[in-house]
């Protein structure tokens, strides 16, 4: 029998505006026989049209934090994965490390916790048919690129791709087929993959803006955004020199078929209706260069507009980049109305979903069709703490978002940015907050900007758009934080690094554009909703300072710096059931103690045939990469199952081991040995789902894990 009572929830179909996707891989495992020693005293326990429209008046407030919401949604009960096999959410969303479904039933709006075996970054639906949801897992405070997909039925845990993902969607129709952006480095990418044969069917290698794909309601392909980015130089007209670049995306619809075939599209052509149009279509950059006090980019460059799916309503927002005015009017008599200051999320087929931002989190809101102003809360992120990321700084430029501010060239995207200097080059800078390096530019050895001074200066330096070299993290409250103009040859993480708060990433530098004091050396810091390097800034707000912070001040850092997040424990490593490398999961009344095995304590649950429940997981401190003969410690009582199924999850690689811990007494046993790259998303996994009915009432012993380099 089970040992459970799930009830199912019933739920209805529907698509995602902003579809993500994430997965890894957990096998079942055969097993021997032998007569268990006696158990403790726990008990068993069982069409398309086209809409014509007039472009609305931008509103660029609304950005800083903290609105508040007239509703707050029904929080319901967690559900097993098994509960969506027939029937899917509305829509699935992440927050705080929890994967959660959303159910709007008339004015009821719930939000149900989903019991993933990994934590959750970000959640990008079902597959096509029910099997499978995918995610991108939150490792403690840091997301994780890469992208898994669970079983519904099984609990197996696939990773999917090499390729360090930051959005995803399955396909309608076929359920082996996903679509991610992906970083590259220094640019961002596309692809679709076959996860049945592990397949690659199409690959766009550059010119991807990551936060938006769609599929065709057909499965044919699949709708992006290409980004091209450019630059435009503000001349001062008294010396016909560059005195500023202003960095921008010029976007346009792109459309990719399984087969590898691109398409550049126009405004003729047909779109999803939730797909993003943009209000001022353009197919080439802007003016180059202006004069100092001229008038240099529209306002309304990102203003865009979509469609609820039977197009009798329009959602028009003011900036696709960022947070900004998302305005709803009916397509036939025009009536205009203000839903929401945030970001649009995804459009539903009862409403809107919203993000919103405030100085240390980001929360989200569900706003239905037939009353828009009532904006439901539905989960809200983690906090994140910030702090300024250079030991010492002063403030040189604060931004326009601010008040007050000072004299700045932060406008537009760069709306909340600030501009930190100490001195000449060398200063260090550190990550303002735990995060994961999402993008890396370093190859800028010049200044692009008019310093005559300046050795490196150079009128025609390639500066990257005027960034010069820049590192961007991504953080657990789906937030980004951005540093440029960093000295060359300085960078010191990559793509795809765990960067934890204090960590020195680079050195401040003055690549790019840069002006002022020792060569216009400074470090350009912004917190930030995208990982590109024109995404919208939003307001951060620092836990070490008063904020906003003074245009002039100067401040000192409550971060300690540090050279590495890891630290050494010699050639051996043991995470007992005690440490603080160890954590468990599922309902407690399924958990035991008991003062037996390595270091006289030890944890049990039971078999629970081929349903995931109770499960725990061993991450070590490793003093760096390298090969490690992995342990587990099987105690003499409490473990007498025959289908241990360990997951031994290392160097972004995911391999499976089963023990039959009846055989065993007070004994380490090898699980192999495996390579470690000591600095990401690794660990050892045990789940109760053996495959043993739990009728047999075997148990599952839960103690230490050495590993020995």
């Amino acid at each position: 029998m089970n040992r459970r009572d799930i009830s199912r929830h019933r739920v209805t179909v529907t698509m995602r505006l902003l579809a993500g996707l994430g997965l890894c891989a957990f096998a079942a495992a055969a097993a021997a026989t032998r007569a268990a020693p006696a158990a403790g005293a726990g008990p068993n326990r069982c069409g398309t049209v086209s809409v014509p429209g007039e472009a609305i008046p931008l509103d660029p407030a609304g950005m800083n934090p903290a609105r508040s919401t007239t509703g707050q949604a029904f929080h319901g009960s967690t559900i097993p994965l098994s509960g969506f096999a027939s029937e899917a959410p509305d829509d699935l969303i992440a927050a705080g490390g929890q994967a959660l479904a959303l159910f709007v039933r008339g004015e009821k709006v719930t939000v149900s916790p989903v019991a993933t075996t990994l934590s959750v970054h970000e959640a990008y639906g079902l597959s096509a048919d029910r099997a499978w949801i995918a995610y991108r897992p939150l490792d403690g405070a840091f997301p994780s690129q890469d992208l898994y997909i669970e079983g519904l039925e099984s609990g197996e845990l696939l990773r999917v791709t090499d390729d360090l993902v930051l959005e995803a969607a399955w396909s309608p129709v076929d359920p082996d087929i996903l679509a991610y952006a992906y970083t590259g480095g220094d640019r961002f990418g596309l692809a679709i993959i076959d996860v049945s044969t592990d397949t690659t069917l199409a690959r766009i290698p550059r010119e991807v803006y990551p936060d938006l794909i769609a599929w065709a309601p057909d499965g044919r392909g699949v709708y992006y955004l290409r980004a091209r980015p450019y630059v435009q130089n503000i001349v001062d007209p008294s010396r016909r020199a560059v005195v500023e670049q202003v960095p921008y995306l010029l976007l346009s619809p792109g459309y990719v078929s399984l087969d590898g075939r691109v398409s550049r599209l126009d405004a003729s052509d047909t779109l999803p209706p939730r797909f993003p149009r943009l209000d001022r279509p353009a197919t080439a950059p802007f003016a180059r260069s202006v004069m100092l006090g001229e008038e240099g980019l529209p306002p309304d460059i990102y203003a865009f507009r979509a469609f609820s799916p039977d197009y009798a309503l329009e959602v028009l927002g003011d900036n696709l980049l960022g947070a900004g005015g998302v305005y709803v009017r009916d397509t036939n008599d025009g009536g205009l109305v203000l839903a929401v200051d945030g970001r649009l999320e995804a459009v539903l087929d009862a409403g809107l979903v919203i993000r919103t931002y405030s100085g240390d989190g980001s929360a989200l809101e569900f706003h239905p069709w037939d009353n828009l102003e009532q904006g439901t809360s539905l989960a809200r992120s983690a906090s994140v703490t910030y702090m300024i990321p250079m030991v010492q700084a002063w403030v040189t430029q604060t931004a326009v978002g601010y008040e007050p501010d000072c004299y700045s060239t932060h406008t537009g995207t760069m709306s909340y940015a600030y501009d930190f200097a100490y001195g000449a080059s060398g200063a260090h800078i550190m990550a303002s907050a735990d995060g994961t390096v999402a993008y890396v530019y370093s190859s800028v050895t010049c200044n692009s900007c008019d310093n005559t001074d300046c050795a490196d200066y150079s009128s025609s330096c390639a500066s990257n758009y005027g960034w010069g070299n820049v590192i961007i993290l991504e953080h657990a409250d789906a937030t980004y934080t951005m540093y440029t103009h960093l000295a060359h040859g300085t960078l010191r993480v990559s793509t795809g690094d765990y960067a934890c708060a204090g960590l020195h990433i680079a050195d401040q530098g003055h690549t790019g554009c840069a002006m002022g004091s020792y060569c216009g050396d400074h470090l350009h810091f912004q917190r930030q909703n995208g990982p590109y390097t024109s995404s919208q800034s939003v307001y951060v707000t620092f836990s070490d300072a008063n904020n906003p912070l003074t245009c002039g001040g100067y401040y000192e850092s409550g971060l300690t710096e540090v050279s590495s997040c890891g630290s050494s424990s010699g050639d051996a490593v043991v995470v007992d059931d005690q440490d603080g490398g160890f954590t468990l999961y599922g309902p407690s009344e399924y958990w035991w103690e008991a003062s037996a095995g390595y270091n006289n304590h030890m944890y049990y649950t039971y078999v629970n045939g081929n349903d995931r429940s109770n499960y725990a997981r061993w991450r070590p401190t490793l003093s760096g990469s390298g090969d490690y003969n992995v342990f587990v410690y099987v105690p003499n009582v409490y473990a007498t199952t025959q289908a241990a199924k360990y997951a031994i999850v290392h160097n972004r690689t995911v391999d499976y081991q089963t023990v039959n811990q009846n055989n065993y007494y007070n004994q380490w046993v090898s699980l192999g040995t495996y390579t470690f790259n000591g600095r990401g998303f690794e660990f050892v996994m045990l789940i109760d789902a053996t495959g043993e009915s739990p009728d047999t009432g075997r148990q599952i012993g839960f103690d230490a894990v050495k590993f020995v380099k």
